[in-house]
């Protein structure tokens, strides 16, 4: 009874000192045009949305975003992906939010994601704006990466600066 006690407590507490998770991230696959007001929008690369895995994209984001899938990667980095620019690359605070300068600090190099992870893909089909298909390599053949090969170059601070992934306990 102590053995099934101790394994039934380690397979509950195990998760909770990971917090490693599979999440889905929605990168920009091309650059949109800023606005004549002087609205920045999205440029190719970028990373606007991380949900958890699974997630029911609409048709929209299916037809408007790259999905791409990353496990073993924990909420704190999820959200730290989710910073937005600053100025001088700050983090915003209560007291000093900051300058924003962009809705995301971090993007993908989509022609590295190509090289490194995904030979296969396609980026004549990722800039069709006019998509009558869905194309979504990641999703549709469940291809995950593990969130320990997002390099620097690979997943980049638009200020050049490394990605810091969380500390993951031995």
């Amino acid at each position: 009874m102590k053995k099934l006690f101790l394994v039934f407590l380690l397979i509950i507490l195990i998760p909770c000192f990971c917090h490693a998770e599979t999440w889905e991230l929605a990168v920009q696959p091309w650059d949109k045009a800023d606005l004549a007001s002087g609205h920045k929008r999205a440029k190719e690369g970028d990373i606007v949305a991380v949900k958890p895995y699974p997630w029911a994209w609409g048709t929209a984001e299916l037809r408007n975003y790259l999905i791409v899938i990353v496990n073993n990667m924990t909420e704190e980095e999820a959200m730290q992906i989710m910073q937005p620019l600053y100025e001088g690359d700050t983090v915003g605070t209560m007291e000093d939010p900051g300058v924003v300068t962009g809705k995301r600090k971090f993007k993908f190099d989509i022609d590295k994601l190509k090289t490194n992870i995904l030979p296969n893909l396609d980026k004549a089909k990722l800039g069709d704006k006019a998509k009558t298909v869905n194309y979504q390599p990641f999703k549709d053949d469940n291809i995950q990466i593990n969130v320990d090969t997002l390099t620097a170059d690979l997943i980049q601070n638009k200020y050049d600066l490394k990605w810091k992934k969380a500390k993951r306990a031995p």
